[in-house]
């Protein structure tokens, strides 16, 4: 029993820290990849390369 709760275990660690194949890499240092995200309202899509010369703070929240 303990074997397999060990391989469960392991399994899902494993799962976990799969990424998808195309997903970029970003190293300190580097600029981060152009992205787009909706507004609230979901009537405008704003790109990063819109703000290019200007400071973006992204702010990652989830209620979870």
């Amino acid at each position: 029993m303990r074997g397999l709760q060990l391989l469960l275990l392991g399994a899902v660690l494993i799962v976990m820290n799969v990424t998808p194949g195309n997903a970029q890499k970003v190293k300190v240092g580097e600029p981060a990849p152009d992205f787009t995200v909706p507004s609230l309202d979901g009537k405008t899509t704003y790109r990063l390369s819109d703000f290019r010369g200007h400071r973006v703070l992204v702010f990652n929240w989830a209620s979870w």
